[in-house]
């Protein structure tokens, strides 16, 4: 039955007369079929042999068909093409029999061509493809934990690497093995598992000394390889730290283990970050994505275990090199910067769920609704735009104190003030889309001060309110509030008020195509947030009374007091000060001039743009 089937497929996909919904039908029906009955067989049984052997004739079938029919390029074909139509019928099919298949991976081979683009046309039905097959996974507990190994053991596989860019190891850990990770360490047996099935293994591929120590001197390609697979290393890791609840962690996991595992994680990613032997001759966006996700584990790993203040401020803000490594240099290549001023905010920017790891695969936005102008100008940068729409929009509607203090400020300017607001209102309308325009068009008979409201209001905001799910108040509440903060939720209630309770919100950020899969500025930049959101959580905000001098939030502004410090990471903090406004009012009352320095010294700075013009990151601040 069995050879018989084999047999029907073959003959079905390589046929040029049946026609291409048949062909996809046949592949998503017998692969799994089969696939499923040889790992369920005994190796014992008689016909366990003939059953391998119908499982490799598939296998074989099937890579045939993406021979013949998928495009070398997805762009290839034109997208009204009947070639095209036929690939999109059978890529479906092939996702499909794979999601059914699992945890089987013969026919992953067969979508290596498709996984390894970074920029694939089919990006959308890609993504919905890989949510599909988490999701089948998760339905079947240990068919889950058997394909979570067999992924990770494809991409420790060496074998496997015939390229230095887009290869097809790093693409399976990226878009497979870690968003499996996330949702499957969701459930508490499940964590528990992963973390005992896997950390040993995880340890001794993060330790940069027996890491390195394997590859040969001068072996350029092996060097740029093992970086980008530490990545992917540590980007397990991190899922581990922020999903896993810090009791389960210590009361559970720790005693199985017999070790520390933030102790472990702590002291391996100190020795990682300070780069390789050789890393001149190591590609900067492979080693800047590498060290972004070991500093990323390593916050996520204190945040997740550590009480004391002083391991937050010591570890993650003053014995970090903040040098090119780790963030691309304002000063492009060529010498010249990007002036601010010239950026424009606009309403129709990508906007994508802020994710709970770094370099997220599923979180990145939508592709192809950035305007052409923009994409052109994009492209000309080495990590496409320089920060972002949720810098550049207008000041989230949430903060409804911000609009209230500027209407009372503004209506008591006299003419003078009158007249500069209005000339504010007109720069920005102008930048606004034609149906705001419109509507700002009903509300001319108003005060300007109530026109630059509904300016502010009315922008694309970057925050949008998902279902609240209540937390309990008291330390129940504390803990889970802390694991919220820790995956990527925004909190709503005061930080440390643990007799009442709380609700989290999916938040929601703005950028281009590229989003938090790609972008390092944005990724540093969200790893940031997450790292306030804990500081704050965890220890509260400085009382406004007093000077911040021992606070964390004085070792947060000293990353950005020398001199030598790029202008692109002092922007970074001032967008996450932006983003937390609300958690920064308090602080802003008394005599902390620490914030007042820094915020005045981004406005004087000719980098910023500021001068003789009303654009949107100075009205922010």
């Amino acid at each position: 039955l069995c050879k018989f089937l084999s047999d029907v497929l073959q003959a079905v996909l390589c046929s040029d007369f049946a026609p291409p919904r048949t062909k996809g039908l046949f592949l998503e029906a017998i692969p799994p079929l089969l696939l499923k009955a040889e790992m369920l067989a005994s190796p014992d049984s008689p016909g366990f042999p003939a059953l391998c052997s119908a499982a490799q004739s598939v296998e074989h079938s099937v890579r045939e068909m993406v021979t013949k029919y998928f495009p070398l390029n997805s762009r290839e074909y034109h997208r009204s093409a009947d070639e095209y139509a036929t690939y999109l019928i059978l890529l479906e099919g092939l996702f499909r029999s794979l999601e059914r298949s699992a945890p089987s991976m013969r026919l992953l081979p067969a979508l290596h061509s498709t996984l390894r683009v970074h920029d694939h046309r089919e990006a959308v039905r890609l993504r919905d493809f890989v949510r599909r097959f988490v999701k089948h996974l998760l339905e079947r507990h240990h068919a889950a934990q058997e394909t979570l190994k067999a992924l990770l053991r494809i991409f420790l596989d060496q074998s496997l690497d015939d390229r230095l860019t887009e290869n097809i190891r790093f693409a399976i850990m990226e878009k497979l093995a870690l968003p499996l990770l996330w949702d499957l360490v969701a459930s508490p047996q499940s964590c528990k598992e992963c973390w005992l099935a896997h950390w040993s293994l995880l340890v001794q591929h993060a330790d940069p000394d027996v890491s390195f120590a394997q590859l040969r001197m001068r072996d350029v390609e092996a060097l740029n390889l093992k970086v980008q697979e530490m990545a992917g290393i540590y980007g397990m890791i991190e899922v581990l730290f922020v999903r896993t609840a810090p009791d389960q962690l210590k009361e559970q996991i720790m005693p199985e283990l017999q070790s520390s595992p933030s102790r472990d994680i702590i002291l391996i990613a100190k020795r990682a970050l300070k780069k390789p032997t050789g890393w001149e001759r190591v590609a900067l966006p492979s080693l800047r994505r590498c060290q972004l996700r070991i500093y990323a584990a390593l916050s996520a790993a204190i945040g997740a275990t550590q009480t004391k203040q002083e391991m937050y401020t010591g570890w993650l803000f003053e014995k970090v090199l903040w040098d090119e490594t780790m963030i691309e240099p304002w000063e492009g290549a060529s010498g010249a910067s990007i002036a601010l001023d010239t950026l424009k905010p606009e309403s129709n920017y990508n906007s994508f769920p802020r994710p709970g790891y770094s370099f997220a695969y599923l979180s990145a936005a939508v592709p192809g609704r950035t305007p052409a102008a923009r994409a052109r100008a994009a492209r000309g940068a080495e990590e496409s735009t320089l920060l972002g729409a949720g810098l550049w929009a207008a000041t989230p509607a949430t903060q409804a104190p911000m609009t209230q203090t500027s209407l009372r400020f503004a209506g008591g300017l006299g003419t003078l003030g009158r007249a500069a607001a209005a000339k504010a209102s007109q720069e920005l309308t102008l930048m606004l889309p034609e149906k705001q325009r419109r509507q700002l068009a009903t509300a001319s008979k108003g005060t300007a001060s109530q026109v630059i409201s509904l300016v502010v209001t009315g922008s694309s905001d970057g925050l949008t309110q998902g279902e609240g799910v209540p937390l309990p108040p008291g330390e129940e509440g504390q803990a889970l509030r802390l694991q919220a903060v820790l995956a990527g939720r925004r909190l709503s209630g005061v930080a440390g008020e643990t007799d009442r309770g709380a609700t989290w919100q999916t938040e929601w950020l703005e950028h281009d195509e590229d989003g938090p899969t790609n972008d390092c500025a944005l990724t540093l930049f969200l790893v940031l947030l997450r790292t306030l959101d804990v500081l704050t959580e965890r220890f509260g905000v400085p009382s406004g009374a007093n000077h911040l001098s021992g606070s964390w939030l004085q070792s947060l502004l000293a990353i950005v007091d020398k001199a030598s410090t790029d202008f692109r990471l002092r922007i970074l903090l001032l967008k996450v000060f932006i983003h937390r406004a609300d958690v920064m009012q308090p602080v802003l009352y008394g005599r902390n001039v620490e914030i007042f320095r820094f915020l005045l010294s981004m406005l004087l700075d000719p980098r910023f743009g500021a001068e003789k013009r009303f654009h949107y990151l100075a009205r922010d601040v």
